[in-house]
C-alpha cells in the first residue's frame, strides 16, 4: 500500500516526494563539488598570476641589474681596448734606429738592414720609399732628389723594387742587379763556406723565390764530388741540402765532422 503525504491540504503519493527530495540532495552535492573545484580552479589561476608576476617582477629586476651593468662593461672593454692599444705601442716604442746611406757603405748590405727594419715595424710597401728618403745624406739624397724629379717628368711613380734597382745600379755599378740571374750562375769554385756565403748573399734578394727552386740552384751550383750524393739522398729542404753537402765535404777532406 502507498503511503501519502499531504501539503496544502492535498493528498500526494509519497514516492514521487521522495525522489523530489533526493534529487534536491544530489543537486547541492554537485553545485557543492563544482563549487569546490571552482575554487580549487581559481586559486590555481591565482598561484600561477602571483608566479607570472614575481616571473616578471624577476626579470624586471634582471633586466635592471644588466642595464646597471652595462656601463661599467662597455669601460671594461674599452679598458682592454686601450691595454691592447698601449702593448702594442709599447712594441713599437723599442728603439729601433733606421740605417742611414750616404752612397759610401755598401748598398747591398744596407738594403739588408733596412728590409730587416721594414718586417719588424711591419712597414707597408707604400710607405717604404719615402720612410728611406728621409736617412739618405749627401750624394745619396741629392741622387734620389733628382731620380723622384726624372720619374715624375716622365709621369712615372718610383716603387720599392725600382728604388733598389736603381741604388745598386747608381753606387755599386759593378754589382750584378738581377740577383736571380746572379744566383743561377754562382758556382762553388773553392771551399763551402765561401760559396754558402755567396749563395746566401743572392738568395736573400731574390723574392718570393720557390724552396723547391733554391734547393736545386744551390745543387746545381755544388761541385760535382758534392752534389751527386746530395742529389741522391733527395733533400725537401734548403738547409738539409745545405748539411748533407757540409757532410759530404767534411767526408772527403777526410775529417772528423763536429756537430
Amino acid at each position: 500500500m502507498m503511503s501519502s503525504c499531504s501539503w496544502s491540504g492535498l493528498t500526494y503519493d509519497q514516492t514521487p516526494c521522495k525522489y523530489f527530495h533526493v534529487s534536491i540532495i544530489w543537486q547541492q552535492h554537485q553545485i557543492l563539488t563544482t563549487k569546490r573545484k571552482l575554487d580549487k580552479l581559481k586559486n590555481y589561476v591565482h598561484e600561477k598570476t602571483v608566479d607570472i608576476d614575481n616571473f616578471r617582477q624577476t626579470s624586471d629586476r634582471v633586466f635592471d641589474h644588466l642595464q646597471k651593468l652595462e656601463a661599467p662593461l662597455k669601460e671594461l672593454k674599452e679598458n682592454v681596448y686601450r691595454l691592447q692599444l698601449s702593448h702594442s705601442s709599447g712594441m713599437s716604442k723599442v728603439k729601433l734606429e733606421f740605417p742611414r746611406f750616404s752612397g759610401t757603405q755598401e748598398p747591398a748590405e744596407w738594403l739588408d738592414r733596412v728590409a730587416q727594419f721594414f718586417k719588424y715595424s711591419s712597414t707597408l710597401e707604400g710607405q717604404r720609399v719615402p720612410l728611406a728618403s728621409f736617412y739618405l745624406e749627401g750624394e745619396a739624397n741629392q741622387w734620389l732628389q733628382w731620380l723622384q724629379r726624372s720619374y715624375k717628368q716622365d709621369g712615372g711613380e718610383i716603387t720599392w723594387d725600382i728604388f733598389k734597382k736603381e741604388l745598386v745600379s747608381r753606387f755599386d755599378p759593378g754589382i750584378e742587379t738581377d740577383f736571380g740571374e746572379a744566383l743561377s750562375r754562382v758556382k762553388q769554385t773553392g771551399s763551402l763556406k765561401d760559396y754558402r756565403k755567396e749563395f746566401e748573399r743572392l738568395s736573400n734578394r731574390v723574392e718570393d723565390c720557390p724552396t723547391k727552386e733554391l734547393i736545386g740552384t744551390f745543387m746545381g751550383g755544388l761541385k760535382e764530388a758534392i752534389a751527386e750524393e746530395v742529389r741522391m739522398s733527395n733533400p725537401n729542404t734548403l738547409l738539409k741540402t745545405v748539411e748533407m753537402a757540409r757532410t759530404r765535404e767534411v767526408k772527403l777532406s777526410g775529417k772528423t765532422p763536429f756537430f
